[in-house]
């Protein structure tokens, strides 16, 4: 799970920020070069700089989130949904499972769209997505 005192902008957001956490792993490399921390354990005490984690304040360091069991989870359904999603996909899990996945897919789609040079607005990832492409 998320660390009970993760802020980002100064709040507190639960499960929301998993949309979050989904924009620093699909940019990781970008951010490694804003936060280069170098932590490996479960808790960093390194606060990145006000706005160094795209452009966003963080209360703590996103490396050892990325490296939660929680995030593998949400990596790992991310990735059986597109083969068989399970029979309680979407409405039997837990809210934070769902909105990581969803996260990650949305971001996914965003730099997927701006490396094809179709834009990332709301609109064109929006319709994106209802099309299913």
């Amino acid at each position: 799970m998320l660390p009970d005192d993760l802020t980002i902008n100064g709040d507190a957001l639960g499960v929301a920020a998993w949309r979050y956490v989904a924009a620093v792993a699909v940019a990781e490399r970008d951010v490694r070069q804003d936060h280069p921390c170098s932590c490996t354990g479960a808790v960093c005490d390194s606060l990145p700089a006000p706005g160094a984690i795209l452009g966003d304040t963080w209360s703590r360091c996103p490396w050892p989130i990325l490296r939660s069991p929680a995030w593998a989870a949400i990596v790992q359904l991310e990735r059986l949904i597109d083969v068989a999603a399970p029979p309680e996909w979407p409405l039997g899990l837990s809210c934070w499972a769902v909105e990581g996945v969803y996260g990650l897919r949305v971001e996914r789609r965003r730099g997927k769209m701006a490396a094809d040079g179709t834009g990332g607005d709301a609109g064109k990832l929006l319709d994106a997505l209802r099309k299913g492409r």
